[in-house]
Order: structure tokens, then C-alpha cells, then sequence
């Protein structure tokens, strides 16, 4: 949830990155400033109710500032725009996504895609989504789509291209990639974007300009990208029909 209020600061860096940089000590200020909030306002008490709590909500502040350190480094070198924080899809007005059953009833999902970027070129808008992942353990594998996992990128992508800037056509619009960005890497190294991006040679010289060069070992066609979004929905709708259904056993997959 801290770096869910930190989208308001993230907008701001990503403003204000011409005429400056937010220091670290500025940084640091303002995620204190969005804790205390959050005290404030009475959801976070417990961690005031020991001295081992109140350690774990410094230390839990300390990463949410390191974070927003992270982004707003990436965000200097962004050849993308960032251009949406924490957009919502099924909420504030956007249309949720409706997966059509069988039966002809309607299942309704929403969800917050983290980041949303763009890119304007040639009378075309390339969009890319980004997650934040606070574990640098799961890293995207296309091949958990095609096996019914990992549903997540491939839909906030394909959603984002159909809700997103609804005034642009949707023929001007283009997949660019669906990507985890890890904020608490071990190194600095491994903190970039994961997944799978375009294959176009202008949008991968943008990409490793951003995140050094063969930083996407997957890169894939637009049919294809496109393909892995339609594939996550019908999988969605599969697995939607069968709890419809009451099929609500449990299924344990070893990851």
C-alpha cells in the first residue's frame, strides 16, 4: 500500500525530471511523509504496538524509500512515458474485464496495473505495462502462460490496449511488452524490466538504452504478443465457467 500512495511521488519525479532530481534525502522525506499518513489514518497501529513492530515499520519504510529510489533512476534513462501510476481497470470509470461465458454470463474482473507507458512514433503508440514485484524470486516465463500460469502481464497488456487512452484508434495502437520491474534485487544489476517485449528493431534499441543491451532474452512478434494476451483471457474464461460450474477442488502446482 506505500508504494500505492507513492504514485502521486513517482508522477512527480517522472514531471519533474528536467529541471531536477529528487534528492535521496527528499525521497526518503516523502515516503515518511506517506507512512505517517498511513498511521494517521489508523490501518497500520499494530506495528506502533512493540518495539519489534515498530522495527519492522522502519525497516518496511526504509524498503518502500529504496524503491522509490530505484524507479525514479529508472525512470532518468526512460525512453517510454510513463504515463499512467496504479490505473484502474473496473474502477474511476474504466471498464472492467468482462470475459463472456458459454452460457452467456458475464464474469467481471478488476485489477491496477502499476505502471503504463508509452511511446509515440510513426503515427503509432506503443504501450508497455510494468508490475512491481517486491520478491526478485519469480521472474516472467512465457511458458507458465501456455501451462495456465502467470495469466496476469499478458491480460493487464491486452486490457490496457483495449481500455487505455480510449481516444487514440485502436489501429494506431501497438503492443511494445508486458514486464515485472523487481525493486529489491540483490544487486543493482538484476533490477530491470522482465518479460517480453516487441521484436522491433526501434523499439529494442529504446528498450536496451534503457536497460543495457540483451537485458529480454524473449522477444516476440506483435501476432505473437497479441496471442499470449487472447490465450491468458480464454484460459481466464476456462477456469471462470468451471467455478461457475462448482469445480472448486484444490489443485496444488509445484512452481
Amino acid at each position: 500500500e506505500i508504494l500505492e500512495r507513492s504514485g502521486e511521488l513517482l508522477q512527480t519525479i517522472w514531471k519533474e525530471r528536467n529541471e531536477k532530481t529528487l534528492s535521496d534525502e527528499e525521497v526518503e522525506r516523502r515516503v515518511a511523509g506517506i507512512c505517517n499518513t498511513l498511521d494517521e489514518e489508523g490501518g497500520y497501529k499494530v506495528y506502533k504496538a512493540n518495539s519489534r513492530y515498530r522495527y519492522f515499520w522502519r525497516k518496511l519504510q526504509e524498503s518502500a524509500g529504496e524503491a522509490v529510489k530505484l524507479i525514479r533512476d529508472q525512470l532518468s534513462n526512460a525512453e517510454f512515458e510513463p504515463t499512467a501510476f496504479e490505473w484502474e481497470f473496473g474502477g474511476k470509470g474504466n471498464e472492467p474485464v468482462t470475459l463472456e461465458l458459454p452460457d452467456g454470463r458475464k464474469v467481471r474482473f478488476k485489477g491496477k496495473i502499476d505502471r503504463i507507458d508509452l511511446l509515440r512514433e510513426n503515427g503509432k503508440e506503443y504501450l508497455r505495462v510494468v508490475d512491481y514485484k517486491s520478491s526478485d524470486k519469480q521472474s516472467f516465463d512465457p511458458a507458465q502462460v501456455l501451462a495456465g500460469l502467470q495469466l496476469q502481464l499478458p491480460v493487464y497488456l491486452d486490457t490496457a490496449l483495449g481500455s487505455f487512452d480510449a481516444g487514440t484508434p485502436a489501429a494506431e495502437k501497438k503492443p511494445a511488452g508486458f514486464f515485472y520491474y523487481h525493486l529489491f534485487a540483490e544487486e543493482a544489476k538484476e533490477a530491470r524490466l522482465d518479460g517480453v517485449m516487441l521484436d522491433e528493431d526501434g523499439i529494442r534499441v529504446r528498450m536496451e538504452a534503457e536497460n543495457g543491451p540483451d537485458f529480454c532474452k524473449d522477444k516476440v512478434g506483435e501476432r505473437s504478443l497479441r496471442a499470449l494476451g487472447a490465450f491468458a483471457r480464454r484460459t481466464m474464461s476456462g477456469m471462470a465457467e468451471k467455478i461457475c460450474a462448482g469445480e472448486i477442488g484444490a489443485s496444488p502446482i509445484r512452481t
